[in-house]
């Protein structure tokens, strides 16, 4: 069973729109855990607000959903996001694909987790993310995880006006793209700061995916 916060827990959310100019705060806990979407899927817009999601779950999204597709729209939102768990995904989702487009936003994320994905997917085939005018830092201790992408699948990651700071420990821990390198990385007038400590010593494993 999934709890889910502010969406349906029973199935596919549908279309979920913010517009609020306060703070709301979501902590959730258990076995399976969403803190704005649906269990199978959804389509949410975001454009105002403070979102602080804290999470200690087994699986997890902080918003997105667990099984599914997502499509997620964010603009002009501060989001502050913290993990505890075993499986979890930030922004995204746990095991279908993503399609994430976010603007002028500021993203901060911690998280301590067997596999975590902050902005994409964990399980699913493919990620489509794009940034533009964001502000990004992250702090992820995960033994297998990933700042942006599908972490098992094909990322395609567009960053333009990106302030992105990334921080990972694990074996198999990066901060751009997934463990088999599959994808592509386009980054434009960005600036990127990475520290990872994991076995190949290598930001991203994505070809065209040099920090610039």
């Amino acid at each position: 069973m999934v709890i889910a916060a502010i969406g349906f827990a029973g199935g596919k959310a549908g279309l979920m729109e913010f517009y609020q100019d306060g703070t709301i705060l979501i902590e959730t806990g258990g076995m399976r855990g969403v803190g704005i979407g649906g269990a199978e899927g959804a389509d949410i817009r975001i454009y105002r607000g403070k979102y602080i999601i804290h999470q200690n779950s087994d699986t997890g999204t902080g918003i997105g959903c667990v099984e599914g597709d997502i499509k997620l729209d964010v603009n002009s939102c501060d989001i502050d996001m913290t993990f505890l768990g075993g499986t979890g995904t930030g922004i995204g989702s746990l095991k279908g694909n993503a399609d994430l487009g976010m603007s002028k936003t500021y993203f901060h994320c911690r998280a301590m987790a067997d596999e975590y994905t902050a902005f994409g997917s964990c399980g699913g085939e493919k990620a489509a993310i794009r940034f533009k005018e964001l502000g990004v830092d992250m702090d992820i201790n995960a033994g297998t995880a990933t700042g942006t992408g599908a972490l098992k699948g094909c990322s395609e990651i567009i960053m333009d006006e990106v302030s992105y700071r990334y921080t990972g420990t694990g074996p198999k821990n990066y901060a751009f793209g997934g463990v088999e390198g599959k994808g592509s990385m386009d980054v434009k007038k960005s600036i990127i700061k990475t520290r990872v400590e994991n076995e190949t010593g290598k930001e991203t494993l994505l070809s065209s995916g040099s920090a610039v």
